[in-house]
């Protein structure tokens, strides 16, 4: 691929990742403004009831996993019979799984020794249906970085489902609000498909064949990464109770915003955008590390800042009954630095057909996760030390992932040089996470609670967290300035944020090359 070819399709993989960040932002504060309201209203166990019922359900789909979307954006060639085939591959699977959840929910009961889990998995097993019948052709977007209507897809079903959930809450002040909002935001969905998109399905299977290599292995991986996600609430839930598990569900969900905010929609965009360079016949497998170390140097500080601020974010955001939750934020937080590297990874392998290296290296890591997470709940049913174990798991499946992705750079011919820029760039960030820790800790200001959820509690975690982000922004900027701006993920970020400014506004300053 030439240079120029190359750059626009960076570019517009940048603007796409751009998209689905103000997704993320534009649907987070509207979760926040709900969590305001449930947190108050409901009550730990609610969640980790509900919690419990779709992680089963979400079990069932990923069993039969098959991956069509990736299926549809790799391939080169694509015509009417390819997405009937894929619909219809969709619908059958949809209704194979609503049936299986259906006849599990009494099993399911019985396994958590939860009697309200058949209704509420009797209503998801409507739900998983009704998924199947979604309009496929939507997948054109991402296959042509058409971000803008993928915002359109997931805004409208999320803003239905923040005020029905809301709604419901207050009128019912019970954990079928959960669904009721799961509901709507569903049927919005499937709505929203057919309302954006031309594309109308008819039912057949002419080019199956085209579809189940790839998803062969898909799925496989998706078994995988249902391991890896659900293990814990099966093991877990099972052993502490929906009200520990509640706790547990809403703290990692906090904590890992970083992730589900920044990482996961940038990394929907570089999915189709790294798609795109192997059709061109672009070798980007090498690229991981380099990708994944300038998320992480956008990643890292918030992490500092979210794990710092357990406190005020307990304190403002759930209230008082969920007190318990703050210490089990401060460490959660710090999955985040690992599931950088497993995200940026996992998705450049998937994209660029290495679909069954990403197989291995999840199933390696997901038999440690079993293995940790189960010596611990036999050893001790105490949240803290699960969620420590969690962090570790993360860690060990980065390394999987950054060992495989060494292995197959080994064939570069510039491998040492960019190993020497992958390890002083980890090293210049590792520096900066501690001195941002530090300064915290001199201060006092880190990882303590506000005491309440009044105006200084809001104030002190926004000034935690911006001490946080600034200590470390400028302790990377004199690092990078003193090794004498070599390239690395600041330079990579400097020049993608140079891109988007006009000439005659600014100029562009290049790093001088090592």
């Amino acid at each position: 691929m030439q240079h120029a070819e190359a750059a626009s399709l960076g570019r517009r993989t940048a603007i796409g990742a751009i998209w689905m960040i103000a997704w993320r932002l534009t649907t987070r504060l509207l979760g926040m403004v709900s969590t305001l309201v449930l947190a108050r209203i409901l009550m730990p166990s609610d969640f980790g009831l509900v919690s419990m019922a779709t992680g089963f359900a979400a079990a069932i789909e990923g069993l039969s996993a098959l991956g069509l979307d990736d299926a549809l954006i790799r391939n080169t060639e694509v015509d009417r019979r390819l997405y009937d085939t894929a619909f219809s591959m969709q619908a059958i699977r949809a209704l194979a799984n609503a049936a299986i959840v259906a006849l599990m929910a009494g099993p399911a009961s019985a396994w958590f020794q939860e009697p309200r889990l058949v209704p509420i998995l009797l209503v998801l097993a409507a739900l998983t249906a009704l998924s199947g019948f979604e309009n496929i052709g939507t997948v054109e977007f991402r296959r042509n970085l058409q971000f803008s209507k993928e915002f359109l897809l997931f805004f409208m079903p999320r803003i239905v489902s923040v005020v029905s959930t809301i709604t419901a809450c207050l009128l019912l002040r019970s954990y079928w609000a959960l669904l009721i909002g799961t509901t709507a935001s569903k049927l919005m969905r499937l709505v929203t498909t057919y309302l954006i998109h031309p594309y109308r399905p008819r039912f057949g299977i002419a080019r199956w064949r085209d579809l189940v290599g790839f998803s062969f292995w898909t799925w496989m991986t998706g078994l995988a990464t249902l391991v890896w996600e659900r293990s814990d609430m099966f093991i877990v839930g099972r052993a502490v109770g929906p009200e520990t598990l509640g706790l547990m569900i809403v703290a990692g969900e906090i904590a890992t915003m970083p992730i589900t905010e920044f990482v996961s929609p940038a990394t929907r965009a570089l999915y189709a955008g790294v798609s795109a360079a192997w059709r061109n016949g672009a070798n980007i497998a090498g690229f991981a590390l380099a990708i994944a170390l300038c998320m992480l140097l956008l990643t890292l500080p918030l992490t500092i800042a979210v794990s710092a601020a357990s406190g005020p974010i307990t304190d403002v955001l759930l209230g008082s009954r969920w007190l318990a939750a703050q210490p089990l934020l401060a460490i959660s937080a710090w999955y985040c630095v690992f599931s950088v590297v497993s995200h940026i990874c996992g998705s450049v392998l998937n994209a660029s057909g290495r679909v069954r290296e990403n197989f291995f290296v999840l199933t390696a890591a997901s038999t440690a996760r079993i293995g940790l997470v189960t010596t611990t709940v036999l050893f001790t049913q105490r949240p803290s030390p699960i969620v420590v174990v969690g962090v570790v798991v993360g860690m060990i499946e980065a390394l999987f992932f950054t060992a495989r992705i060494i292995q197959l750079d080994r064939k570069s011919e510039n491998f040492r040089a960019q190993i020497r820029h992958y390890r002083d760039g980890a090293a210049r960030m590792a520096l900066s996470g501690a001195a941002s820790m530090g300064l915290l800790y001199y201060l006092n200001i880190g990882w303590t609670s506000a005491g309440d959820a009044t105006i200084a509690a809001i104030l002190k975690g926004a000034f935690v967290g911006l001490t946080a982000v600034a200590s470390f922004a400028v302790t990377q900027f004199v690092q990078w300035s003193i090794a004498g701006w070599p390239n690395g993920p600041e330079s990579r970020i400097a020049e993608l944020v140079a891109s988007f400014i006009p000439p005659r506004f600014i100029r562009l300053w290049r790093p001088k090359p090592v």
